[in-house]
């Protein structure tokens, strides 16, 4: 992850020294935050997360936190709730969720909803993603209705577009959900030069064939035209809709993720392919961990932690591999370490307690890695989802 130059020449004149690269687990954090909250619109957007990690309070006391007077409790309780695997808690943050008292608060129940991935939370979000009063409500209610993947929700986030209901997100969802249905509101919405940019690249990342004569039709019109920056936002929603469309789509985004020297095109990649649920493509993510960019081997990462069903053999066996082979040949390479760096990391997202002895071991095999391996451990030991 980049630093930005202004904090450092910030710092340069303020005579304080350069501020501490963010750790391996840090950048896995920010990276999947990225990919729960959805494609590359609102990538752009995503913030410093403050993902929590796992507690050691019961479920119960965090659901009475939810109404606690303190709003920064509230956060708090409805953030950790988010990890949990009980479903009844859904209810809890529902109820949260419909109490008016704080534009913030009910904001992150809606966040919390959409992290657990319940299709009950669907009826209460929809709702929510029309309330008269509270923008930044209907912001996180139509985020969370994509994050939970329902494509009944198609008509309703249409219905929003139409009536330019927080619109650059639900062009967001809808290209999320992927539903052919969207194409013609989007195309109309496009219309709208002011959101126009964002209309053009949810028609990409929806990847539908049949917004390929809208997208080429705009680009052909615009060949003469200065406007080079919409030209290549066309050019790229083509593109991404000819990977999309294929026959074997994970095969095309496996060849983008481990071969385009784009890389910002090979993060795309990484993302689409974490939602697939692949696992042919867990083993690309694994070799994709040593890419010479950062950014990209945190993207694959973060999608091998939403793949966890799949990608939790795949990476113990790697990392296997690597152990046997012997700590003199963990670190030859930068990308090597890259790569063992973050799946050492994603065993504390992915792994349960019967992997506790075998991270224990590679701790004494090797303090090269050492408090990445410590992190994951306790990550492990914390959740009460890793039995």
């Amino acid at each position: 992850m980049r630093t930005p130059y202004i904090i450092i020449i910030c710092c340069i004149l303020n005579g304080c020294t350069e501020p501490p690269l963010p750790t391996v687990h840090e950048q896995l954090r920010q990276h999947i935050l990225e990919a729960e909250l959805g494609s590359s619109i609102t990538i752009s957007f995503a913030k410093k997360p403050a993902v929590p990690l796992p507690t050691t309070q019961s479920e119960s006391q965090l659901v009475k936190q939810l109404k606690a007077d303190d709003k920064e409790v509230r956060w708090s309780a409805a953030e950790k709730l988010s990890y949990s695997a009980n479903k009844d808690v859904v209810l809890a943050l529902i109820a949260a969720m419909n109490d008016k008292s704080g534009t913030r608060r009910v904001c992150v129940m809606a966040q919390a909803l959409g992290h657990l991935k319940d299709p009950r939370a669907l009826s209460a979000l929809t709702q929510a993603a029309f309330d008269p009063y509270n923008r930044d409500l209907r912001l996180c209610a139509i985020r969370s209705i994509g994050m939970i993947g329902d494509r009944s929700a198609v008509p309703d986030l249409i219905r929003a577009l139409k009536q330019n209901n927080t619109p650059i997100q639900t062009a967001n969802t809808l290209a999320r959900l992927g539903d052919s249905r969207a194409v013609i509101p989007l195309i109309e919405a496009a219309e709208n030069q002011t959101i126009r940019p964002w209309m053009i690249r949810a028609l990409g990342d929806l990847g539908n064939t049949e917004a390929v004569k809208y997208l080429t039709t705009q680009l052909i019109s615009n060949k003469d035209s200065e406007n080079s920056k919409q030209n290549m936002l066309l050019e790229e929603s083509l593109w991404k809709i000819s990977i999309l469309s294929q026959y074997d789509s994970t095969a095309a985004l496996s060849q983008v993720l481990l071969y385009n020297p784009d890389s910002n095109k090979r993060m795309w990649a990484a993302y689409r392919l974490g939602e697939s649920k692949n696992i042919t493509s867990v083993y690309h993510l694994i070799t994709s961990l040593r890419d010479s960019d950062n950014d990209v081997a945190g993207r694959a990462a973060a999608a091998l932690v939403r793949m966890k069903d799949v990608s939790l053999q795949p990476v113990r066996y790697t990392l296997k591999q690597k152990t046997d082979r012997g700590s003199e040949h963990l670190t030859v390479t930068n990308r090597s370490k890259s790569q063992q760096n973050y799946l050492y990391a994603v065993m504390g997202y992915i792994g349960n307690k019967a992997d506790i002895k075998n991270l224990q071991m590679f701790l004494y095999k090797d303090e090269t890695f050492g408090a990445i391996i410590e992190e994951s451990l306790q990550l492990i030991k914390n959740s009460p989802l890793k039995d």
